[in-house]
């Protein structure tokens, strides 16, 4: 067998590089050195110039746009050569971290980077010569694809000492400083000591930092940083705008942070804007995240005095385990965007208490807790806006598993309290919210509750998004419930959120259900209110596989009550995806009849319960039409002499394929006249029901009667249908299947 040579056979590690997209080496913010178009006093000098946009990827190359930090303020475009190879054998992207670049034999691909691991960073260039700007036209690749020398390592070995060169003359440290401001804290560490005047000059100029472990370099040069060292470090960021890091490396993260506020506590304002976090990786294998676990450093000890960061306006990417920032007590006046996850209510809450112009806070707790969270933030004085005056958006209202309705609107109406007690009115221009399942006329109550929220807290043109979840034990099932359109708490002019919330809540819909319960038997459902028929018009069940007629949990009718007629039923759109109707309820003729009208024309399961009359059957049957199919008919045990086997032959039924009966026989019935009325019910539904591929009928009776519905079914009934029997515990059972 040939051996495979492809690059697309082989495995290559890569080590986690960072997600990045292209012109990361000239992002805005970055401080270069350049040497001044024009003369000044008699010569060109060196000055520091600022990336100030984003740049320009051309046929030619990367354009950068600079201007000068200081002096004249010079203005240069530089363009930066495009290197570009052909990709001489395929290569197939495999699992790892980062994003891999797929390539085929000639591609052609513009080089971005150039990594010392041994993999490029690059970007796809069509055969026009234009770039493919698509996401997955860029990533990274193995470094030998180019054709290109290897790339050497920008860090000395343990045992090499860097070597050292006398710079040019009229290069001055200052000089020195602002060519080397690109490079990174490790970078930097590899070539200078870290007392060097070079590389601290250079760190204040840094306006941008990551602390990760993207690489094996930076996993190695954080993980044997101490806290202190940090520390160190970020008091000579004192220019630092943004800072971006990973879990792994979250107490580097605090010290930097905090060492940073201490350098500019003599500054009247701040300089940090942006805090952002990645999960990021601690390493290739389980192995090497448990050593670098055990290497890491200690969480930094609190200061004595809370840092503050007056600049600083948005913290983004946080999971649970940056949790810990909320114990820091940093105090962050000017703090618009918190985006998180997993953070407890008291964490949040802790973290955000100093802000005083809070703007967008993430995450997903329920209404209690959201109230808990902003909670720590203090109420309005009297005659003030209040601090939560600018907040726009706060993170998921869930409804989670066992929450009844009672607990979810008093979360909601404490929420909303918390809110406008504190200036949030009118505020929010985006709100997301889970809803219970609308099941049981108290499930309005929790509607009123959010919408009274968003009519105190949002503005006109909020954008609102609702969800429902499904039932706490069933988690796939999501009930609606009819029978709410009649509750009193429905507004008579209902909100656009709450005709959205139940729309919504029909879409997502598995059953929809009609409940009857006391109410249904004192109210007049027969006349629904208009604001309730304007809802009913509007819904959708996209989803909906079963419609049931059912008793409320624990409402036993009494003898002789009336089946009510809920005609709100009427205004439904018509069901496009039930597939099975059941009809549990004893007073559930007339909302089984109009619900079956609402079925589409293929139903696969109709069910009618014990007892429900053979009125009640029929008139169900009838609801779902002459043009409708119907896979299998099952009724549960009704009476012999109910009527159950009388009115088949109906021109209104559907087709039905099968067909299935439990038959009681009364004890005061003779056996030879069970008989007959079984024979003649079997002759009168097999010769009356279109399409009719079988019928079993279940006879509960006395042996005596059990016999003599065997020995009547003995001679023919039908010429199309063969009789079988077989005997039960206490039943017979009474086949009549189709000849073939």
């Amino acid at each position: 067998m040939a051996a495979v040579s492809s690059a697309s056979a082989c495995h290559f590690n890569l080590p986690h590089l960072p997600l990045m997209p292209p012109f990361t080496r000239y992002r805005e913010g970055t401080r270069v050195l350049m040497v001044s178009k024009t003369k000044r006093e008699g010569k060109h000098k060196w000055v520091t110039a600022v990336v100030d946009r984003r740049p320009e990827e051309t046929s030619r190359g990367t354009k950068v746009h600079m201007t000068e930090v200081a002096g004249c303020r010079e203005r240069f475009e530089v363009l930066v050569p495009a290197v570009e190879v052909t990709i001489a054998e395929e290569w197939t992207a495999e699992g790892g971290g980062g994003q891999q670049l797929s390539l085929a034999e000639g591609t052609r691909v513009r080089i971005q980077e150039r990594h010392s691991s041994g993999w490029t960073l690059g970007l796809i260039v069509r055969p026009d010569d234009t770039l493919d700007n698509r996401p997955d036209s860029w990533g990274w690749f193995p470094d030998f694809l180019t054709g290109l020398p290897p790339s050497r390592d920008t860090t000395t070995p343990p045992n090499k000492k860097p070597k050292t060169h006398k710079a040019p003359d009229g290069f001055a440290d200052d000089h020195q400083v602002s060519l080397f401001g690109f490079m990174t804290p490790r970078e930097l560490s590899a070539i200078f000591p870290h007392r060097s005047p070079i590389r601290n000059g250079a760190v204040h100029q840094h306006t941008h930092a990551t602390i990760d472990a993207a690489t094996d370099a930076d996993r190695r040069f954080w993980s044997q940083t101490a806290s202190e060292a940090a520390l160190k470090l970020g008091r000579r960021l004192v220019n630092l705008i943004t800072l971006k890091g990973d879990v792994s490396c979250l107490d580097n993260m605090m010290a930097v942070v905090e060492g940073h506020a201490a350098g500019r506590q003599h500054k009247s304002e701040g300089s940090l804007e942006t805090i952002t976090f990645s999960t990021g990786s601690t390493g290739n294998t389980s192995i090497s995240r448990r050593a670098e676990k055990r290497q890491r450093p200690p969480t930094p000890p609190l200061l004595t005095e809370p840092p503050t960061l007056p600049s600083l306006k948005a913290v983004t990417g946080a999971v649970r385990h940056h949790s810990d920032l909320a114990n820091r007590g940093w105090r962050m006046p000017s703090l618009e965007t918190v985006e998180q996850t997993g953070w407890g209510p008291d964490e949040l809450g802790s973290f955000i208490s100093s802000s005083r112009c809070l703007q967008r806070v993430g995450g997903q707790l329920w209404g209690k807790q959201w109230a808990a969270v902003l909670e720590h933030i203090p109420k309005a004085a009297a005659g003030q806006p209040g601090p939560l005056r600018q907040l726009q958006s706060i993170g998921m209202i869930e409804h989670r598993d066992g929450q009844t309705h009672q607990r979810y609107q008093a979360g909601v109406e404490r929420l909303k309290d918390v809110l406008t007690s504190r200036g949030c009115r009118k505020s929010l221009k985006e709100l997301h919210v889970q809803i219970p399942p609308l099941y049981g006329h108290t499930a309005i109550d929790s509607l009123v509750a959010v919408d009274s929220l968003v009519k105190e807290c949002c503005t006109p043109d909020a954008r609102i998004t609702v969800t429902s979840t499904p039932h706490p034990v069933i988690s796939r099932l999501h009930r609606f419930d009819l029978s709410l359109f009649y509750s009193d708490a429905i507004p008579s002019h209902p909100s656009p959120f709450f005709m959205m919330a139940i729309q919504a809540a029909a879409r997502e819909a598995t059953q929809i259900n009609y409940v009857i319960s006391q109410h249904d038997l004192t109210h007049p459902v027969d006349s629904p209110s208009q604001a309730a028929i304007d809802i009913a018009k509007t819904l959708t069940f996209d989803k909906a596989e079963r419609v049931i007629v059912r008793n409320a949990h624990g409402f036993d009718p009494p003898p002789g009550a009336p089946s009510p007629q809920p005609t709100i039923i009427n205004h439904l759109q018509q069901f496009l995806t039930g597939t099975e109707l059941y009809i549990c309820s004893a007073l559930g003729d007339s909302s089984g009849r109009l619900l079956a009208e609402k079925m589409p024309r293929m139903v696969e399961w109709v069910w009618i319960g014990r007892g429900v009359s053979s009125g009640g059957m029929i008139g169900v049957l009838e609801g779902l039409g002459a043009g409708t199919e119907v896979g299998s008919v099952n009724v549960d045990e009704v009476s012999l002499t109910g009527g159950a086997l009388d009115g088949w032959r109906s021109d209104g039924f559907p087709s039905i394929g099968r067909i299935g009966m439990h038959l009681s026989v009364p004890d005061g019935l003779g056996a030879s006249a069970a008989a007959e009325l079984i024979r003649g019910g079997i002759s009168s539904i097999v010769g009356g029901v279109r399409s009719l591929r079988s019928l079993t009928l279940t006879v509960h009776g006395s042996e005596a009667v059990r016999d003599a519905v065997r020995e009547a079914v003995r001679t023919e009934v039908s010429d199309n249908f063969t009789i079988g029997t077989r005997s039960q515990w206490g039943s017979v059972e009474v086949t009549a299947t189709r000849r073939s």
